[in-house]
């Protein structure tokens, strides 16, 4: 889209118009205000008056299934307030999606059923306030799922139910935060999204080490279990550098990134899938902290 530059009085100030279209989706009316940020060429602009607009599709079920809590996971996260689903052919089938959604996507209720269709709809309060909450909690419930992990494969004890819910309300936090993203945007955008979006691939790392453990009744070994810790902290580190961007913790993590894999390579030999995950997580962790780097600096 493009726009002309006009200049009025005699100060000649720029003056663009704004998109009708836009301004009416969010009611944008004389007087109200707009935010401006500069991104060096371009001007970002955007307004907080979302109130009142919903963003609606409607699919049918046979396009989708059997893979619909997964598609409506993905519309959800793109900003879809308002989802119809029409020509239900598999109740059974909708049903476990139901379960499905109810346990990972925050706020997407059902709100209309019927032999024909189900509607949802995402009924949960979306502020920046909110936001910076569940922000935090991507990364602190990630955390302690890797803690969790750790202490389970220590003592081959996996009868502890906490620990599958730790995962899924990462993953809960984590498609509210990139739905937010998607549908607010807010400065360094892109940097953010990939960060969070890469914590998440984290956690599933230590989520399939935790289901290979657990389905094998394995006990980590004590070079394990120290690579682990390692891996960890390397993995903590990058959640102070987000909070916080400081060279001297910076410098130190890039210098163990190194360490990290050829220890990691030297275990493939003996606990090759656990050391495989935990090698991915190091991997993950060094592409988080250029997206945290850039984020820091842009």
């Amino acid at each position: 889209m493009k726009r002309k530059i006009v200049e009025q009085g005699l100060s000649k100030t720029k003056v663009i118009s704004l998109p009708i279209k836009w301004a009416r989706k969010y009611g944008l009316e004389k007087g109200d205000e707009v935010t401006l940020e500069e991104a060096g060429p371009k001007l970002v602009l955007s307004t907080p008056k979302t109130t009142g607009y919903k963003q609606t599709i409607s699919l049918q079920y046979s396009a989708i299934h059997p893979y619909a809590h997964r598609i409506l996971a993905k519309l959800y996260i793109a900003g879809y307030d308002h989802i119809e689903i029409l020509d239900i052919t598999d109740k059974k089938g909708l049903e476990a999606s139901k379960r499905e959604i109810e346990q990972s996507l925050l706020g997407l209720e059902v709100i209309e059923e019927s032999k024909e269709k189900v509607v949802f709809e995402a009924v949960i309060a979306e502020t920046q306030e909110q936001y910076n909450s569940y922000e935090q909690k991507v990364f602190q419930t990630a955390l302690q799922y890797a803690k969790a992990v750790r202490d389970a494969i220590a003592e081959s004890d996996y009868s502890n139910k906490d620990i599958e819910n730790l995962e899924t309300a990462n993953n809960k936090f984590s498609c509210y935060c990139e739905r937010y993203l998607n549908k607010k945007g807010t400065k360094n955008y892109a940097f953010t999204y990939l960060i969070l979006w890469s914590v998440e691939k984290i956690t599933d790392e230590y989520k399939y080490l935790f289901k290979h453990a657990q389905k094998h009744d394995l006990k980590a070994s004590k070079e394990l279990l120290a690579y682990y810790d390692e891996t960890m902290q390397f993995f903590e580190n990058m959640h102070k550098l987000y909070n916080k961007f400081n060279m001297e913790l910076f410098s130190k993590t890039i210098k163990q990134k190194e360490q990290l894999t050829n220890k990691g390579e030297d275990l493939l030999k003996k606990e090759t899938t656990q050391a495989h995950h935990l090698l991915n997580v190091v991997s993950v962790s060094f592409d988080l902290l250029g997206n945290i780097t850039a984020r820091a600096q842009s």
